[in-house]
């Protein structure tokens, strides 16, 4: 397998960008890496807020499930740069950005320690000064097939990795969590190589207007289809209320109500265009619910379910079938507001 090849320090560098006071919105930026590994699923999201007023705010939100979540928040006070970007330290631990891929380095401080070499095996997608709500926009780059090698120490057990697929997005912008905005997005990663899925819909906050909506497909290590709008037909079946909800940061299991809306326990989805076909049901099994702070109070938050499970499918190209599995990740942001 050849990688494609690209400069990912030239795409994919920290943009640092400040709050906007004229329209009153800070600033967000994170780096979002989901790695299927034979240890089970691992989330590491690296986030920087840029505030109208004082310092800026770092976190490192460490997820990982494989028969239940364990989960992990590090609040950075040494959140420090490099002049290019390509370089983030939060807590001890390093995100270094190369031409070739990434690079991070865990402490072990938390359940989760290691070094890990990330390298891009398809080209990137970016968009840009996609509207969000009134004068909010977001930025993103999608690495939707990443190969990771190195090794992971998951609560003292020693975890090699050799290849596992990874998908990564970088995204920034500036708005205020609690804006009349939310999203439903999830990564199929087929068991097939060099094959991806990813959906994408930006919705308002109750998720009852779908303002844009498009799948993205890759197979043979290349994107060779944007479904968008009419072109996609969706829905959503049951209800995932497990026995119980890994909620983050854990104090607010204590005070924040139960979800009045939780994610869906199936998704189906169909999309027709071109001589090309797909139809992919994603089954979630497992959920855990993180809680956003937002500008509106103290105690308002906006919440954020991250789901994991399985989906089955088939895509049509030009008349040819070609049957896809494979395991599946999703976010829903905005379904609920919690005000503790």
């Amino acid at each position: 397998m050849k990688r494609e090849q690209q400069d990912v320090n030239e795409v994919d560098r920290w943009r640092r960008e400040d709050a906007s006071p004229w329209c009153g919105q800070s600033s967000h930026e994170w780096q979002h890496f989901i790695i299927w590994s034979r240890a089970g699923v691992l989330i590491l999201n690296f986030s920087i807020e840029v505030p109208l007023a004082g310092p800026s705010k770092a976190r490192l939100l460490v997820l990982h499930c494989d028969s239940t979540w364990k989960t992990d928040v590090r609040f950075s006070p040494d959140l420090s740069f490099g002049s290019s970007g390509l370089r983030c330290r939060m807590d001890g631990c390093i995100l270094d950005i190369f031409a070739e891929g990434w690079r991070i380095e865990l402490d072990d401080s938390g359940f989760v320690s290691g070094h890990m070499h990330f390298v891009p095996v398809a080209r990137p997608l970016v968009a840009r000064n996609r509207a969000i709500v009134d004068r909010a926009r977001l930025h993103w780059v999608m690495y939707p097939l990443v190969r990771v090698h190195g090794e992971l120490w998951l609560n003292g057990t020693r975890h090699v990795l050799d290849g596992d697929p990874v998908y990564h997005d970088h995204n920034w912008g500036r708005f205020d969590w609690g804006e009349d905005f939310g999203w439903e997005w999830g990564i199929l990663m087929p068991d097939a190589a060099g094959a991806a899925i990813v959906f994408s819909a930006l919705t308002c906050k109750t998720h009852m207007t779908r303002r844009l909506q498009q799948i993205f497909v890759w197979s043979k290590y290349r994107h060779f289809w944007t479904a968008r709008g009419p072109e996609i037909r969706s829905s959503h079946h049951g209800a995932l209320v497990p026995d119980q909800v890994e909620t983050i940061p854990a104090v607010f299991a204590l005070v924040s109500p139960p979800a009045r809306h939780p994610p869906p326990l199936r998704l189906d989805f169909a999309a027709a265009g071109e001589g090309r076909k797909l139809e992919v049901q994603c089954e979630l099994r497992r959920r855990a619910r993180i809680l956003v702070p937002t500008s509106a109070g103290p105690t308002s938050t906006m919440v954020l379910e991250e789901c994991i499970g399985e989906a089955k499918g088939r895509i049509s190209i030009e008349g040819r079938p070609v049957d896809v599995t494979g395991r599946c990740v999703f976010e829903f942001l905005g379904r609920d507001r919690s005000d503790c």
